[in-house]
């Protein structure tokens, strides 16, 4: 996932993530929207793949085939403070974790290392 961070970072300046049954994708657009990138990582690539909570639509009534699946846009800088260094990560995480914190307003990204 970092290099994925690292490649949208020269396209775009902010990070868009979005939750799908099919897995994550992770997408930028450049300022001018005449560039965009997307990277999708399926469920496979994970450990433990669950995309969260469907979030309903605004009406109250909603069936569940109008409902929304979970996305965030997040300052690529931000992103790239996490995953600074691709190599340095390859050698020394073994798990990221990636949740939603309390009332879906925190996206937490935790790097587990092997030491």
């Amino acid at each position: 996932i970092g290099r994925a961070i690292h490649a949208l970072s020269r396209i775009g300046e902010d990070c868009y993530l979005e939750a799908f049954d099919e897995g994550l994708a992770v997408r930028t657009v450049n300022s001018s929207r005449s560039a965009f990138a997307s990277f999708l990582f399926a469920p496979a690539f994970f450990q433990k793949y669950d995309p969260g909570i469907i979030c309903p639509t605004s009406e109250p009534d909603a069936s569940p085939s109008q409902t929304e699946n979970f996305r965030c846009k997040i300052v690529m800088k931000s992103v790239l403070a996490v995953f600074k260094s691709p190599s340095t990560l390859e050698k020394t995480v073994e798990k990221c974790k990636i949740a939603l914190g309390r009332g879906m307003d925190q996206l937490i990204i935790q790097l587990l290392c092997k030491h």
